[in-house]
C-alpha cells in the first residue's frame, strides 16, 4: 500500500512536474510574445511621437512664417497709412488756406460793393444838392445871342 501510494504520488508529481514544465514553456512563449508586442508598440509610439513632434515643428514654423508675413504687411500698411495721412494733412491745409482766401475775397468783394453803393448814394446826394441849388453844370446860364420868335429849324419850308 505504501509503495502504491508512493507510486501514485510519484506519478502524480511527475504529471504535475510535466504540467508545470509545459506551463513554464507556455508562459515563456507568452512572455516572449508580450515582450515583442510591447517592443513593437513602443516603437510605434516612438514613431508617432516623432511624427507629431515634426508636424508640430512644421506647423509652428508655418504659423511663424504667416505671422511674419502679416507683420510685414501690417508694417507696409502702416507706412502707407502714414504717407496717406501726411498727404491728406497737406491737402487739408491747402483746402483750409483756399477757404480762408475765398472768405477774404468774398469779404473784400462785399466791402467793395458796400463802398460802391455808398459812393453812389453820396454822388446822388451831391448831384441833388447841385441841382437844387443850381450849382455847377446845373446852373441857369443866360443864353448869348438873339432871341428869335420862330420856333423850329431854319431852311425848311
Amino acid at each position: 500500500p505504501l509503495f502504491r501510494s508512493c507510486e501514485m504520488g510519484e506519478s502524480e508529481l511527475e504529471e504535475e512536474a510535466e504540467r508545470l514544465s509545459r506551463s513554464v514553456v507556455e508562459e515563456g512563449q507568452v512572455h516572449t510574445e508580450i515582450e515583442q508586442f510591447l517592443k513593437q508598440h513602443q516603437e510605434d509610439l516612438t514613431a508617432q511621437v516623432e511624427y507629431w513632434m515634426n508636424k508640430h515643428e512644421k506647423d509652428v514654423q508655418m504659423k511663424q512664417d504667416e505671422l511674419d508675413a502679416l507683420k510685414s504687411a501690417r508694417d507696409n500698411d502702416m507706412v502707407r497709412l502714414k504717407e496717406l495721412t501726411d498727404k491728406y494733412n497737406e491737402y487739408e491745409e491747402v483746402v483750409v488756406d483756399d477757404r480762408i482766401q475765398k472768405e477774404k475775397e468774398r469779404r473784400r468783394a462785399e466791402q467793395e460793393a458796400l463802398q460802391a453803393r455808398a459812393a453812389t448814394r453820396v454822388q446822388a446826394w451831391w448831384r441833388g444838392i447841385m441841382v437844387r441849388h443850381q450849382l455847377g453844370p446845373y446852373s441857369k446860364k443866360k443864353k448869348k445871342g438873339k432871341k428869335s420868335g420862330k420856333k423850329g429849324k431854319k431852311g425848311k419850308k
